[in-house]
């Protein structure tokens, strides 16, 4: 209980291989083991050992499978069939899988928090779309039903039958007959719903070359509680992506947009203004204006730029960096007001910046349509 647990994959092997009664005991807890961590490339497992670690297991919670090349979707399935209380999983760099075991992953494992796909290139836009339909459909099917359908139903046999002269011998039958009538009537019962499945809140997908800015406004509208969502080395990642983040994730704490070059000052500045509990973002080799960064870190955000954090952007709100260059200018009074009054408003494929003003009439109108 207090010893295998703190043992490596490779040891649990070797105690598999030892005796009979090793065999039985480290199989015994092989079932209920809960972490299982084979990344490599310090893991010297192979795919014999691995079925071999996970034949039985039925009660795992995370499942590190990082760089493990040879992993295929034949291996993985049925862990994913056997452990629906699996809760973190990391895929990455496992380039010999396919867009199907998303499928598998969405419908079998319904408790995933946290979901590690870095540089997965078989990440299809459709296995993406999938699976925030799949969580979509879910909420729709968890909402509250009508209790006063199910009371009507009920009531039909309460009441005393006139004809028969059949008593019934529910007590308050006529009263709860009069109030099932009543369209104010607010039923007290409390139904036993099935609890909501937990919130994902880690998503890695940097490298998934194939998503796009659509699918992205597509996954953020779904799982809104996403605290850490990294989506960088994508070059069809744009401004649409930040504004679709920006109005979905209010819970985001850390952004990786790294080597996404078509995301522009005004989508960066869109994140750090309406992202309030934004804590880091790695930004890689992007070149963004230096007035924009000062301002992002003067709200205690973090700025990581080719895997240092970086603190060395002007300080004063009223100076600028030209991007490519040292020269420091002055910044004026009307892109201060720019950037601190207006938000960005992706229309067509051509970034604006409207006011406030006018996206709150936008709004107004489109309530009333």
């Amino acid at each position: 209980e207090h010893i295998f647990p703190r043992l490596e994959a490779a040891d649990w092997i070797s105690l598999l291989n030892t005796n009979r009664a090793m065999h039985i005991m480290t199989s015994s807890f092989l079932s209920i083991n809960k972490v299982l961590s084979i990344a490599r490339p310090l893991s010297t497992i192979s795919p014999s050992m691995f079925k071999a670690l996970t034949e039985n297991a039925t009660n795992l919670r995370t499942l590190n499978l990082s760089r493990c090349s040879w992993m295929t979707d034949e291996l993985l399935r049925p862990i994913l069939r056997n452990n629906n209380k699996l809760v973190c999983i990391d895929l990455s760099h496992c380039n010999e899988c396919s867009e199907g075991i998303l499928q598998v992953l969405t419908v079998q494992c319904p408790n995933i928090s946290r979901l590690i796909l870095r540089e997965c290139k078989w990440v299809v836009p459709e296995a993406l779309d999938y699976m925030a339909y799949h969580r979509n459909l879910n909420k729709q099917d968890r909402t509250r039903p009508a209790t006063e359908d199910i009371l009507q139903i009920m009531g039909k046999g309460l009441r005393t039958n006139v004809k028969s002269r059949a008593k019934s011998k529910y007590c308050g039958k006529e009263q709860l007959y009069l109030n099932l009538r009543l369209k104010t009537f607010k039923p007290k019962i409390k139904t036993n719903l099935s609890k909501m499945n937990p919130h994902i809140l880690e998503v890695d997908l940097s490298g998934c070359e194939m998503l796009t800015d659509a699918n992205i406004a597509n996954f953020v509208s779904v799982f809104r509680h996403l605290q850490i969502f990294k989506i960088g080395n994508n070059s069809n990642i744009s401004d649409s992506s930040m504004k679709s983040i920006a109005t979905n994730l209010k819970n985001l704490h850390t952004l990786d947009i790294n080597s996404c070059y078509k995301i522009s000052n005004a989508g960066l500045f869109t994140i750090a203004k309406y992202c309030k509990k934004l804590k880091s973002v790695d930004i890689g080799s992007v070149q963004f204006a230096g007035y924009l960064l000062s301002f992002m870190q003067g709200k205690d955000i973090s700025i990581i730029k080719n895997g240092f954090c970086n603190q060395g952007y002007p300080s004063s709100p009223h100076t600028k960096m030209t991007a490519g260059s040292s020269k420091v200018e002055m910044l004026d009074e009307a892109d201060l007001g720019i950037m601190e009054d207006n938000l960005l408003c992706v229309k067509g494929g051509r970034t604006q910046i409207v006011s406030k003003d006018q996206e709150e009439k936008r709004r107004v109108c489109h309530l009333e349509d």
